[in-house]
């Protein structure tokens, strides 16, 4: 009886998502709850409103204004602006993120949309008389025992230490991290994890299936 590789991933997933297609065991669960900040809009003028994740477009898409020009951080996070013109999607690691948006806003001033746990890699060497940052969103860690798999995929800092406070990966089993916020957050527990090439689902699906070569 051919017996399938165990795969958890650290979001829940709609039933047609591409990563329960690859014939794997998926485990599609979020250990973590974001809920809303009371904010109030700064006063002052931003020609960007930049959101890391898609918990930063639910929780602060107020603060989009008629001549904002909007950014984002890969393609699931834009799926939640389809009615909005969105001017910059970041792609590829952290860093590549950064230049890359640097670059096109220049001399423009920004205002970056995260929550109260964001570690701020995208922007943290970005001019501060240029920046503006808002918490929109708490994070509330939510463990629970998660069944031994081969492959654990943690989608972010706050999944991975949730996930630390009540389960062990066990000595065979791979780690891949989304970037390398997560992947730094692993390394601090002693965990050594591989990253995807990019935030994209189908390099995300690459990264897990290059962990079960050989399986």
């Amino acid at each position: 009886m051919l017996i399938r590789p165990k795969v958890f991933y650290s979001k829940k997933v709609a039933p047609d998502h591409p990563l329960l297609l690859q014939g794997w065991d998926c485990q599609t669960t979020s250990l973590i709850e974001c809920q809303a900040k009371n904010f109030e809009s700064p006063e002052a003028h931003y020609d960007w409103v930049f959101f890391s994740s898609a918990n930063g477009v639910k929780f602060g898409r107020d603060l989009i204004r008629e001549d904002s020009q909007i950014a984002v951080i890969g393609t699931q996070t834009a799926k939640h602006l389809t009615d909005i013109n969105i001017d910059f999607i970041g792609q590829g690691n952290v860093d590549h993120v950064s230049r890359s948006f640097a670059e096109i806003a220049k001399e423009e001033s920004v205002l970056f949309v995260h929550g109260e746990r964001s570690i701020k890699s995208i922007y943290k060497e970005f001019p501060s008389d240029k920046k503006m940052e808002i918490e929109v969103y708490s994070t509330a860690l939510r463990p629970e025992l998660v069944p031994e798999c081969n492959v654990y995929f943690f989608t972010s800092p706050s999944n991975a230490e949730s996930f630390l406070e009540l389960n062990k990966i066990p000595h065979s089993a791979k780690v891949v991290a989304m970037g390398a916020t997560t992947q730094q957050f692993l390394s601090m527990r002693g965990i050594k994890a591989s990253i995807p090439s990019s935030f994209l689902i189908e390099n995300q699906i690459e990264a897990i299936k290059s962990q079960l070569e050989g399986y």
